[in-house]
């Protein structure tokens, strides 16, 4: 997941390199003739490509330690359904036979 994340930023760091138009740290200029992405290339487009692509990264390794970390049939037992179950603190809780699912 991590070389997924990597790729994505070097994605968002070209992308914003050809398409931000921004920034007074000119290093290059592509010419007029190129159609979309003509102008100049600033350091500013690539250290906004580089903290865009660090939020990207930083979301993966979130989703990742969560779906390491989280028992994903917890929250689903716990989630309130109306109509049948016990009232609990958020009302309706469907009550599920027990099991060693949560057992730690």
């Amino acid at each position: 997941m991590i070389r997924i994340g990597d790729r994505v930023r070097a994605i968002a760091v070209f992308f914003n390199l050809l398409t931000v138009r921004v920034g007074d740290r000119v290093f290059g200029t592509i010419p007029d003739w190129v159609p979309l992405i003509d102008g100049d290339l600033t350091v500013n487009s690539i250290v906004f490509g580089l903290l865009s692509g660090l939020a990207v990264l930083t979301l993966v390794l979130i989703g990742v330690t969560l779906a390491a970390v989280l028992d994903w049939a917890c929250p689903a037992d716990a989630a309130p359904v109306a109509g049948r179950g016990r009232r609990g603190r958020f009302g309706r809780v469907l009550v599920l036979p027990a099991d060693d699912r949560h057992v730690s």
